[in-house]
């Protein structure tokens, strides 16, 4: 089951998801919208920028996912 988390301090949230030994961030502009980020795996070792992020639940998460969606597209003026 992954687990979600999100920075919250720029225009656009990052939201992440855990799922052992992966880390995936969410990008609406990539096929599946999750990409792997390999350079944010020192995290699950308290390191990083896990101190930005907050643990979220799934429905949290989806909330995020439309709001990013949402920001990207008026990003890119669409």
């Amino acid at each position: 089951m992954a687990s979600y988390s999100v920075d919250t301090r720029g225009e656009i949230p990052t939201l992440i998801r855990w799922e052992c030994p992966y880390i995936y961030t969410f990008s609406p502009l990539e096929p599946g919208e999750w990409v792997e980020s390999p350079g944010k795996a020192s995290m699950f070792w308290g390191q990083g920028d896990f101190v930005w992020y907050d643990d979220i639940s799934e429905a949290e998460a989806l909330k995020y996912m439309e709001q990013i969606r949402k920001a990207v597209k008026n990003r890119k003026g669409g």
